[in-house]
C-alpha cells in the first residue's frame, strides 16, 4: 500500500476520532459507559448530577416493570394498574433527561402496550406522552443518529437553502 494511501486512513481516522469525541450525546450513549453512584455522590451539590440520578432511577424502575409484564394484552384493570407506573414513569423520566432513554430503551412490545393501555385510559397525558417518545424514539434508534449529528444536518440543510 503506497504511504499517501496509508497517511490518508490514518488521517480519516483521526479525524472521526476527534468527531466521536466532540459529540456530547456519543459519550452517554456509547455501551462502554456506566453510570455509578459514584459519579453522582462526588457533586452531590450539583442540580444536574442529581437530575441525571432521578433520571436514571425512573428509567430503571419503569424498564423493570416492563419486564415483569407477561402479558401480551392489556385488558383488565389489574393490567392498567399494573402499567400505569411503568409509563409514566418513562414520560417523567424522558422529561427529566432523555440521556439515559437509551440505555432503557423498553421491550419491542412497548409501543403495542401504550396503544392497547390508551383505548380504556385516554385521559392519560403521561402515557400518551409515553406513547409519544416511544414511537419517536424508535424512529431514530441507535447512537449513530446522535443529537449532534442532527444538529448538523439541520445546518446543512438550512444552509443550503439560503
Amino acid at each position: 500500500m503506497p504511504i499517501m494511501e496509508q497517511l490518508e486512513q490514518v488521517l480519516d481516522l483521526i479525524g472521526a476520532t476527534v468527531q466521536q469525541g466532540h459529540d456530547p450525546a456519543n459519550n452517554y450513549q456509547s455501551e462502554h459507559f456506566e453510570f455509578s453512584e459514584s459519579m453522582i455522590s462526588a457533586f452531590s451539590n450539583s442540580p444536574t448530577a442529581q437530575k441525571y440520578k432521578s433520571a436514571y432511577e425512573m428509567f430503571q424502575k419503569a424498564r423493570i416493570i416492563l419486564d415483569q409484564y407477561t402479558k401480551s394484552v392489556v385488558d383488565t384493570e389489574s393490567d392498567y394498574d399494573f402499567l400505569q407506573p411503568a409509563l409514566h414513569g418513562y414520560a417523567e423520566a424522558y422529561m427529566c433527561d432523555n440521556i439515559w432513554y437509551d440505555k432503557f430503551k423498553p421491550p419491542e412490545n412497548a409501543p403495542d402496550l401504550v396503544d392497547r393501555y390508551l383505548i380504556h385510559r385516554q385521559d392519560d397525558i403521561l402515557s400518551d406522552f409515553c406513547k409519544h417518545v416511544f414511537v419517536n424514539k424508535s424512529q431514530h434508534s441507535g447512537s449513530e443518529f446522535s443529537k449532534f449529528k442532527h444538529l448538523q444536518i439541520a445546518i446543512r440543510n438550512e444552509s443550503t437553502e439560503s
